[in-house]
């Protein structure tokens, strides 16, 4: 058998979803023809697959080193080190690939796809734009335009690419969702009937289901429709939960272990070992609960850069404990108190460098991963001078906003009331652990309060930071940024409270998720 053909069989393999069998052919190939670059390519796709990413990179490596001019291999490359959160690495082979092959269409959406992934939204943009000029009709081309102007605060604009794209293919459904997401919906216009009859004659597959819903959902609260809207969002939750593989309990697991590793001995044996850096600015907390607002206020400053949503924390503790675990992964439940014994200023100078290529050029960023209130600990003891900024909200409205967004893959609990209320108690008892262990570490700011006391509120948070009060950050709409986040089209919009107390209209509805928050001790007024 030549090397192409045992390439085709793995692949073949590899596209039926026989990954074991896939690698087995391709390492067979590897190892009888060392010097072929599509066979690494092969081996490096199908761990790729497995989720065995740093594995995956060695392969990739491989075979571009060994077909450097084969642009699929660059992309492929790209693509592996978004994943892996190694931002530089990426726009650097996607720089490479358009050296290689500047006028395809098809490498082009590929490219600013990976940019997307790297945050860079306008150069995203740019691409989308170009593809589009030439190829008008190029579906996938106006998908990327719409989504890329929703993210750079252009609804309109996103408005119009949807509904072209929805002349051409009525059931692209995730399109019909962004679209109910541009903007709050009004008697006038709105898409409620189109979407109902949507509903009733039944979607191409589940996922369809789902975003009908959550979007109908959404037009429907707009339009204070507040029983039929809760309807709608319920149906396409329990949903969306029936095909996500997910227990809650491990994650509740993960909390309990974080606490029992955090102990006064071990903060006080490594607390002054740190990396010195005082660039880092965290912004945690639950997801949809104000983060992006306080980003924004922040990032307003001259000084301060925002970053986005990094990865690059975890990634980097993961990294290291991987590699003191003789390059073999650790159980996940196992890794707090096996990063415990990590060298701190190591971890700290490890992620700061991760970040070069998302931390801008000011004096500090912003890195606004919400799940990051997991590693606070470890966040103190690697960069000791690093700020942190907890965004806290009324409980009920949190856990609403949660429940009521469909995220692409994150946040499995946010599915089921009874989930989400069991992931939320967790939350809150160790957000309460870390005040208690290491006292004036976090700055919690309420976000009723910063809605409530914009001034203030934006003077108390950048005293904190040490940094000189500048009045852009009360105009922090005009921050022309990109936020790909939830919450793209209100930043740009004034403050507003119509988001305090929202809950209140559910109160029948989320009656059993206050009961259970209630009953565990959590304030919920």
């Amino acid at each position: 058998m030549t090397p192409a053909q045992q390439i085709k069989m793995g692949t073949d393999l590899m596209q039926r979803g026989e990954l074991d069998k896939a690698r087995h052919i391709a390492e067979q190939t590897v190892k009888a023809h060392p010097r072929n670059s599509a066979a690494f390519a092969l081996l490096g796709e199908i761990v790729f697959r497995k989720k065995q990413i740093p594995e995956a990179i060695r392969y990739i490596d491989q075979a571009v080193e060994l077909g450097p001019n084969n642009v699929n291999r660059v992309i492929q490359k790209a693509r592996c080190y978004v994943v892996f959160g190694d931002i530089g690495t990426a726009k650097a082979a996607v720089q490479r690939a358009l050296e290689l092959q500047p006028d395809s269409p098809d490498q082009f959406l590929l490219l600013a796809a990976v940019l997307v992934r790297c945050d860079a939204h306008g150069e995203a943009l740019a691409i989308y734009q170009r593809v589009k000029e030439q190829h008008p009709k190029n579906v996938d081309a106006r998908r990327g335009l719409a989504t890329a102007f929703r993210i750079l605060g252009q609804a309109q604009e996103a408005e119009v690419e949807c509904d072209w794209v929805l002349n051409e293919h009525p059931d692209d459904y995730e399109i019909i969702y962004l679209r109910s997401s541009l903007r709050k919906q009004s008697e006038d216009h709105n898409h409620v009937d189109e979407l109902v009859s949507r509903l009733k004659c039944g979607a191409k597959d589940w996922r369809g289901t789902v975003q009908i819903a959550y979007s109908l959902a959404k037009e429907l609260e707009d339009l204070s429709e507040y029983s039929e809207s809760f309807k709608y969002l319920q149906q396409g939750a329990t949903l969306r939960r029936r095909h996500t593989r997910y227990d809650v309990q491990n994650d509740i697991k993960i909390f309990d272990t974080i606490s029992k590793t955090f102990t006064p001995r071990l903060i006080s044996e490594k607390e002054a070992s740190g990396y010195s850096s005082d660039a880092p600015i965290f912004v945690l907390g639950l997801p949809r609960t104000g983060s992006t607002l306080v980003e924004r206020v922040i990032s307003s400053h001259s000084d301060v850069h925002m970053a986005g949503e990094l990865n690059d924390f975890a990634l980097e503790l993961v990294k290291l404990t991987t590699q003191a675990n003789n390059g073999k992964s650790v159980p996940r439940l196992e890794l707090p108190q096996a990063a415990a014994a990590l060298d701190m200023a190591q971890l700290g100078r490890n992620y700061i460098d991760s970040t070069k290529d998302s931390a801008g050029s000011t004096k500090h960023f912003i890195d606004k991963l919400p799940l990051n209130f997991l590693y606070i600990g470890f966040i103190h003891l690697a960069l000791p001078n690093a700020k942190i900024v907890h965004i806290k909200r009324n409980p009920m409205d949190a856990c609403y906003a949660i429940y009521k967004y469909l995220f692409k893959q994150a946040y499995p609990f946010s599915y089921d009331l009874e989930e989400l209320a069991a992931y939320y108690i967790a939350y809150h008892r160790l957000m309460e652990y870390w005040r208690k262990l290491l006292p004036g570490v976090i700055y919690d700011i309420r976000y009723e309060d910063l809605v409530a006391n914009q001034e203030s509120e934006s003077r108390r948070l950048l005293k904190y930071l040490g940094l000189e009060w500048q009045d852009a950050c009360l105009n922090f709409h005009l921050n022309q940024q990109a936020s790909a986040t939830g919450s793209a089209s209100q930043v740009r919009e004034p403050l507003y409270s119509s988001s305090v107390g929202k809950w209140c209209h559910y109160e029948e509805e989320l009656d059993s998720l206050a009961v259970t928050l209630k009953n565990e001790g959590v304030e919920i007024t």
